[in-house]
């Protein structure tokens, strides 16, 4: 418990990313799904979790999404 007291705010980033990458792919992971509607049947549904999703990532759902259209309307789909 000592040694929490001495480690550099460099370390406790680290060690803060380390656990918090996982669950921010998650998110990503599920917003990318509702981006390429096979995550629901409901296009609100997805809309609304798509949009859930990228809060946590500090990015707008609507924008990414319409990006990620123009990417695959140049890419082999």
């Amino acid at each position: 418990m000592a040694y929490i007291c001495f480690c550099t705010a460099r370390q406790l980033f680290l060690c803060g990313s380390f656990f918090s990458s996982p669950s921010i792919v998650k998110f990503f992971v599920i917003g990318h799904d509702c981006a390429h509607k096979s995550f629901s049947k409901n296009k609100l549904v997805e809309d609304i979790v798509g949009t859930l999703a990228f809060l946590p990532l500090i990015y707008p759902y609507e924008p990414w999404r319409f990006k990620h259209y123009q990417h695959h309307a140049k890419t082999n789909m």
